[in-house]
């Protein structure tokens, strides 16, 4: 068995932001596996697509599979929206953190830090 590489500080403290996350992390693994279901349903429908409406000329699943197809981009489509969603969102939220945390840092240097070092380095 390969040994995992020892994590930095940094690296456990990016991976605390996203454990704080961890629903919202696991919804959208669920909504990404929900999207490649739907896309390999896609690939199914394609089967009985020919062989009921083209070969056997059915009518009934004339309405049937259209309306699976459409029923079948819906879902992926809402699941693919939630996962990017959620990921921006967690995205969004350890930016915020790491960004309040410098804030709340640089409010308790000393002023004589300000003075000696140039803006333009602050910023």
């Amino acid at each position: 068995m390969i040994p995992l590489p020892k994590l930095s500080p940094r690296h456990k403290e990016l991976l605390g932001f996203v454990k704080d996350s961890w629903k919202k992390l696991a919804t959208s693994a669920a909504c990404s596996a929900i999207v490649a279901a739907m896309t390999a349903a896609t690939a199914y429908l394609v089967k009985p697509a020919v062989e009921n409406i083209f070969e056997q000329k059915n009518p009934q699943m004339l309405l049937l599979i259209p309306a699976a197809v459409l029923a079948v981009f819906f879902i992926k489509g809402v699941a693919a929206y939630g996962s990017g969603y959620l990921l921006s969102y967690i995205g969004q939220d350890i930016v915020m953190r790491l960004r309040n945390r410098l804030y709340n840092h640089m409010q308790d240097l000393p002023l004589a830090f300000f003075q000696r070092e140039k803006t333009g380095d602050l910023i």
